[in-house]
């Protein structure tokens, strides 16, 4: 069946193309295959900053911590907040945080930017219900089982990808090439919530990825799709860009 604008028996539209999903999974499991990385990587890491491997423990242990802080505090936000603006604010937040750990000159310096790693890499977490919001009532199950899945594969290739980056390269090279995806991870979702706004009733434009060319059914909010005799479609389409 086409994932596009099929409507549903009780005259609900697809919301979320498949595009856009895979956008939020792979967004989701990077973000959450931060507090990842270190945990093949202790004793290289030890090794070059002249600390033992039980000390080097600690570096998954702020991680966690930080990311235990961050569900707590951070993703009952999503709930309050504009998640169009959390999200992409938690993702340039986490860049920052991956950069200072690539240029950490020692291990209390690293203990602190994984710290700060741990508490925004819940932006991952954020992206879930999100996803929820832009697909339609029939399907919501289905596609966020799909983004939660690309939480799964991000815990399990984050170890594996750090590992063999680490081992040709060293270990500041995977922190310091995983901020170039979390601006383009950053970018990407803040423009395509742009496209569309969360909803269920069948005047709501389909929401596509922010690579699409807009038409008549994936439009940004104004464009042609928002136009037309109901009322009631033209005031969803309103509001902030």
């Amino acid at each position: 069946m086409s994932d596009s604008t099929s409507p549903a028996p009780g005259g609900d539209e697809r919301h979320l193309t498949r595009g856009l999903l895979l956008l939020l999974a792979v967004s989701s499991g990077a973000a959450v295959g931060n507090l990842y990385w270190a945990q093949p990587l202790l004793e290289v890491i030890g090794a070059d900053l002249h600390v033992s491997s039980g000390a080097a423990g600690w570096l998954i242990t702020v991680t966690q911590l930080g990311y235990a802080l961050g569900v707590l505090l951070v993703v009952p936000l999503g709930d309050m907040l504009d998640r169009r603006r959390l999200i992409p604010v938690m993702l340039g937040l986490s860049a920052v945080a991956l950069t200072a750990c690539a240029l950490a000159p020692s291990f209390g310096a690293l203990l602190g930017a994984l710290a700060l790693l741990g508490l925004t890499t819940v932006s991952g977490q954020v992206i879930v219900p999100m996803a929820g919001d832009l697909a339609a009532e029939h399907e919501r199950g289905r596609k966020l089982g799909v983004v939660t899945s690309g939480i799964i594969t991000g815990i399990l290739v984050s170890r594996t990808v750090s590992g063999l980056v680490a081992g040709t390269a060293g270990w500041r090279v995977i922190y310091a090439a995983a901020p170039f995806w979390r601006w383009h991870s950053r970018r990407c979702c803040s423009d395509a919530y742009r496209r569309c706004r969360p909803g269920r009733a069948s005047g709501m434009p389909p929401c596509s990825p922010p690579w699409a060319a807009p038409s008549r059914t994936t439009a940004p909010c104004g464009g042609p799709s928002c136009s037309g005799p109901s009322s009631s479609a033209s005031s969803r389409c309103s509001g902030p860009p």
